[in-house]
């Protein structure tokens, strides 16, 4: 079966640092056949050419959507800052990204808003067990 036509919604975790570049934690379904690695870069560029403030340095917590074309999905994504403390030297972040088809309504993408930043919230209590 090919990611292309793999209709099953995906939600992942993923971190990124300036140093190492993304990484996801965890995703489901477990059988996922998307390239995560890719679309978390690809979601991470996005960021720092639209929302990222380059003179301050500084993360910003964010909630956006954004198409993914190549895999025919749309994504909602939740985007915070895991060190609070504004390491300017080696800014890290995280993402609880959602993957929807891309035949989805955008109204629909608004619902699960509440629900990425509780999950935000807790990965933020319990990222030092990743």
């Amino acid at each position: 079966m090919s990611y292309k036509n793999f209709n099953q919604p995906c939600v992942f975790i993923a971190k990124w640092s300036r140093e190492f570049g993304p990484k996801v934690l965890e995703f489901q379904p477990n059988s996922n056949e998307i390239d995560l690695e890719t679309i978390t870069m690809q979601i991470f560029i996005t960021y720092q050419n639209f929302y990222y403030d380059e003179k301050e340095k500084i993360i910003n917590r964010i909630l956006f959507e954004l198409p993914i074309k190549n895999i025919n999905r749309k994504s909602k994504i939740f985007l915070d800052s895991l060190d609070k403390t504004e390491n300017v030297d080696n800014p890290q972040a995280f993402i609880i990204g959602l993957l929807l088809p891309d035949y989805v309504p955008d109204d629909l993408l608004e619902k699960f808003d509440n629900i990425l930043i509780n999950i935000g919230e807790v990965f933020l209590i319990l990222k030092t067990s990743y």
